[in-house]
């Protein structure tokens, strides 16, 4: 009687130790939405984390491309002078006929001692050349003598950002001042332009950055000489 009661103890022990065996179907639905919603919730970490990157690297990029155009204007590129180095620079009564004149879009230096001038212009190379692409961007360049040559000298050499990776936006402009820190443009007066204030707004033409606002460099330059009085 005893070692029936046992064998009975023991079959139903090893039913229960086979019922602990292996998951039931609502403990692995249960887990794989488990699954499925941590690596939704990595997914979207990761390619917000890979936008977050993309952003960083494109608005150094812009910040990189910038400076070069403002140190361009400032200082000019080897073999070439820059703003900083200009004997004068040219003001509303300083332009002729048929000559280009001054601009919120265009600056023009003179250095008496190389006898060059500089020609700093925000513009597309449609506007310059009237074909081409209408992406707004920098373009800088020198010629011997003050009289600009006949030929245009809106080459690749003047174009400052030569792999077209930002474009330059509204309110990327040149503004002159006289000694009395008058805007000479605004006002319409007639000065001597003793300081410069350029502001150059860019944007990458990455189509996932064209919603994004664009980094901003302004820098201030007195002319050489120039009294601020």
């Amino acid at each position: 009687m005893v070692c029936i009661e046992k064998e009975e103890g023991k079959v139903e022990g090893n039913k229960r130790s086979r019922k602990k065996e292996g998951f039931t179907l609502i403990e692995i639905v249960v887990a794989m939405v488990i699954l499925i919603i941590a690596f939704g919730l990595i997914t979207f970490l990761y390619v917000k984390a890979a936008k977050i990157r993309k952003e960083v690297v494109e608005y150094s990029e812009i910040q990189q491309i910038l400076s070069q155009m403002m140190d361009t204007i400032t200082h000019g590129k080897k073999g070439k002078w820059g703003l900083k180095d200009a004997t004068f620079i040219r003001s509303i009564e300083g332009a002729t006929e048929g000559d280009t004149p001054i601009s919120p879009y265009t600056l023009i230096a003179y250095n008496e001692t190389r006898d060059e001038t500089m020609i700093v212009r925000i513009a597309s190379e449609e506007e310059l050349l009237g074909s081409g692409d209408k992406t707004k961007t920098l373009w800088v360049n020198w010629f011997t003598g003050s009289t600009p040559p006949m030929s245009s000298f809106y080459t690749q050499e003047a174009l400052i950002d030569v792999n077209k990776k930002i474009e330059l936006r509204d309110g990327s402009e040149i503004h002159y001042f006289d000694y009395r820190n008058r805007d000479i443009l605004e006002e319409g007066i007639s000065s001597e332009t003793t300081f410069v204030k350029i502001t150059l707004k860019g944007a990458s033409l990455d189509p996932s950055m064209q919603n994004k606002s664009p980094v901003t460099l302004f820098t201030g330059i007195r002319l050489r000489n120039a009294l601020p009085f």
